[in-house]
């Protein structure tokens, strides 16, 4: 592992996409990045929740994994913990294999930007008005059918990505080589 003051510097102007790129391919270096991180994604998930599982059941209570059907606060939160470890994980395995620092993962400037916020929880409130402040409303298949209120997420992924890509289809970035 290099230390500190070796990693690799990312040059000004470097388009994002080629950041991790060298001066030859090394695909085993990507896939092994994968592999490592669906580790983290299944290893922190399972030890994490078995923790929460513990704490829940010393409470009285049994969630999923000590095959009980209570989705239980500290189950919930476990599991979340478990995802966000994902970050300082992928940023930890970005340097080992890769040399560059945590920070170049995100393509943004480290700020808040109150205006993407608050889209993102507009758009979120929408979507819970639209299911009726239940997101997995729709997804009852007791009656044989889901309702056709989770088509409105599909639609809206179909609609996000077709306006993306029309916006970008004649000015993207370059392709990698």
């Amino acid at each position: 592992m290099r230390s500190r003051s070796s990693a690799r510097r990312i040059p000004p102007g470097l388009p994002y996409h080629l950041v991790l790129t060298g001066d030859r391919r090394r695909v085993g270096r990507g896939v092994l990045a994968l592999v490592l991180l669906l580790v983290g994604l299944f290893g922190f998930g399972g030890v994490i929740s078995v923790v929460g599982s513990a704490i829940d059941e010393s409470m009285g209570r049994a969630n999923p994994i000590s095959g009980g059907a209570e989705f239980t606060p500290v189950y919930h939160a476990a599991n979340l913990v478990s995802i966000a470890l994902l970050i300082p994980w992928s940023m930890l395995l970005q340097r080992w294999l890769y040399g560059v620092r945590g920070a170049s993962l995100s393509s943004v400037v480290s700020a808040f930007r109150p205006a993407v916020f608050g889209r993102a929880a507009l758009l979120v409130y929408l979507f819970m008005v639209a299911t009726h402040a239940d997101p997995l409303a729709g997804a009852d298949r007791s009656a044989g059918a889901g309702s056709t209120i989770m088509l409105l997420p599909c639609a809206l992924l179909v609609a996000v990505t077709a306006v993306v890509w029309a916006g970008t289809r004649r000015r993207g970035p370059a392709l990698t080589p």
